[in-house]
């Protein structure tokens, strides 16, 4: 509320409708003293509007991103000591894995590294070239194996809930690496 002069010269509010010296009645327009509250509540829902639109265009592309056909080109595997349980070949004693991977496409198996597994190496590449059909809800699971005489000791598992074009790293829960290099075919 603001004090505005009446034509009697007197001090009046600016929401009176007649002045209380004069008598003088004056015409209050309804938006007087609230200009602007109107103008931004409209700018206001408009502006969540533009937000909500915007962060469903960007879901909607990120997922019909990853939906497709992708090629697992590389996997790439660094096996960190506390992950590696250690062999012991009955001469020597105890020496480095022998790493290999199996991969699964939901259920079904989709490689198996372990006739490629370099010996004693605590990093490990492999080039499977494989094609995936990939939709929403898919997963990958990743599970490092050390190629041992007696049996094969599983050292740690990865699960991947989405895929994108390129590289990619996911780590254990100690610490050892793999890298996927995915290329999106169409």
């Amino acid at each position: 509320m603001a004090l505005i002069k009446c034509e009697c010269g007197q001090e009046i509010s600016d929401q009176a409708t007649k002045c209380p010296h004069c008598g003088k009645e004056r015409i209050v327009a309804k938006t007087e003293g609230k200009s602007g509250k109107g103008a931004n509540t409209i700018l206001f829902v408009l502006g969540g509007i533009f937000i909500i639109a915007v962060v469903v265009i960007a879901v909607l592309i990120v997922t019909s991103e990853e939906s497709g056909l992708y090629r697992l080109q590389k996997i790439a595997v660094h096996v960190d000591a506390d992950d590696f349980i250690g062999n012991d070949d009955g001469v020597s004693g105890f020496y480095a894995p022998e790493i290999y991977a199996i991969v699964y496409h939901n259920q079904d198996q989709i490689v198996n590294t372990r006739d490629n597994a370099p010996q004693d190496k605590f990093d490990a590449t492999f080039t499977p070239s494989v094609t995936i059909g990939w939709a929403k809800g898919d997963t990958l699971t990743v599970q490092i194996y050390d190629k041992d005489l007696m049996d094969d000791d599983h050292l740690f598992t990865v699960k991947i809930d989405h895929l994108r074009n390129g590289e990619f790293v996911t780590k254990s829960a100690k610490g050892s690496e793999i890298t996927l290099t995915m290329s999106k075919i169409k």
